[in-house]
């Protein structure tokens, strides 16, 4: 249930006295919106491009924070529209656990990886490159996008992965899951062994009401976040000796009906990729979708 507006003024007014904003947070059942799309914010912080961002601390456990005015509202319209105009959305891939990637029954989801600027960056000068209009649009964006989120984690622009846009429609979710990767899975999750030091999760469209649905629910912290277009989600997948945190579980939970929900996956690894060893892992992974697409042709 979603706390009355007295109710709000009144917890905020005495977390305020408390010197407490953080439990003022827990409070508003971690939406943290006071209508008429208004925030509290812990902190404001200036990051290098200019974008100013409130920062919200919700469990120190993962470091799990929401961002507030993380990109605005005609970035992740124009990257979205980008992905509709190339009919990028396909059914979502999960990692088994065998290492193989394919469709899974707990995420309904579809889904589309952008353009990665380091795949581009190591390829010399990507302005000199015969690429369309729209993919210089797509990757200009990409671009600012990963280096903001890079300045937000303070890590190198480097270790931003692609990335992937999520669609929900009505209905549609993915059941509770880690972003790390067990090392069963390094092979087909990564390019050179990498882990996922970060998560940053950009809501890219609206849930109006908690009764439309579409949270980010942590199962084992009892938090569920609804989804505000521009603000984000971020939290570290591994514990301080680097190993993965079982806390981290979430899910995406299903719009409900009427409703879609649009999402940005940005991962952010725990060291630089090497843009010859991406390029070199995307032909290999490449050559082996079109080897098994010709192979389902034969039979």
């Amino acid at each position: 249930m979603v706390p009355s507006m007295t109710y709000r003024v009144a917890l905020f007014l005495w977390a305020f006295y408390l010197g407490d904003i953080k439990h003022f947070a827990f409070g508003l059942n971690v939406s943290l919106y006071l209508g008429n799309g208004k925030f509290i914010s812990q902190y404001t912080r200036n990051l290098p491009d200019g974008t100013s961002v409130g920062i919200h601390s919700l469990d120190d456990r993962i470091g799990l924070t929401y961002v507030s005015g993380f990109a605005s509202v005609r970035e992740v319209t124009s990257l979205r529209n980008l992905v509709i105009a190339k009919n990028g959305f396909r059914q979502s891939d999960v990692v088994h656990s065998d290492g193989s990637k394919g469709a899974c029954s707990s995420r309904t989801s579809a889904s589309c990886a952008m353009l990665w600027p380091l795949h581009f960056r190591g390829q010399g000068n990507h302005l000199l490159l015969p690429l369309s209009p729209q993919q210089r649009e797509e990757l200009a964006l990409c671009e600012r996008l990963s280096v903001r989120a890079a300045q937000l984690l303070m890590v190198d622009r480097d270790q931003i992965e692609a990335l992937q846009v999520v669609k929900y429609e009505a209905g549609q979710f993915f059941k509770p899951h880690c972003d790390w990767f067990p090392p069963e899975q390094h092979a087909a999750g990564t390019f050179d062994g990498e882990q996922r030091l970060f998560t940053l999760l950009l809501f890219a469209s609206d849930m109006p009401t908690h009764a439309a649905g579409g949270h980010l629910h942590f199962p084992h912290l009892g938090l569920r976040i609804l989804p505000r277009i521009g603000d984000a989600c971020f939290w570290r997948n591994v514990d301080e000796q680097g190993e993965p945190d079982s806390l981290t579980l979430h899910e995406g939970e299903p719009p409900a009906a009427g409703y879609e929900k649009f999402a940005v996956n940005i991962w952010a690894a725990n060291r630089p990729f090497d843009p010859i060893k991406v390029k070199g892992v995307l032909k290999t992974r490449a050559a082996a979708r079109a080897a098994q697409q010709a192979s389902g042709a034969g039979e």
